[in-house]
């Protein structure tokens, strides 16, 4: 199973900003699944990139008790005096079992 969470949106103000970060990664080659079970699977989706402001955050992605954490929203920033943080980059995380 390969699940990654949804990549943020980049921030700009006065066409200066940081990129948005990447979603966090789950991998396993050796996850058991049943092909006669259903399984809820839900995808991230990436952030918005905004022009005058800081991007949001991208979704997480959760399948088979499994999230991968989607990637942090770009700063904002200002040629001036105006600058926003950035806010935290995406991870996975291992839920139940």
């Amino acid at each position: 199973m390969v699940a990654i969470g949804g990549g943020a949106g980049g921030g700009s103000y006065d066409s200066v900003g940081g990129a948005g970060g990447a979603g966090g990664l789950l991998y396993s080659a050796n996850l058991a699944i049943n092909n006669a079970t259903t399984y809820t699977i839900t995808i991230g989706a990436g952030g918005t990139g905004s022009y005058a402001a800081v991007g949001t955050n991208g979704s997480n992605t959760v399948a088979l008790n499994c999230t991968a954490i989607g990637g942090g929203r770009g700063a904002g920033g200002s040629r001036s005096s105006y600058t926003s943080t950035g806010a935290s980059g995406g991870r996975g995380i291992v839920t139940g079992k």
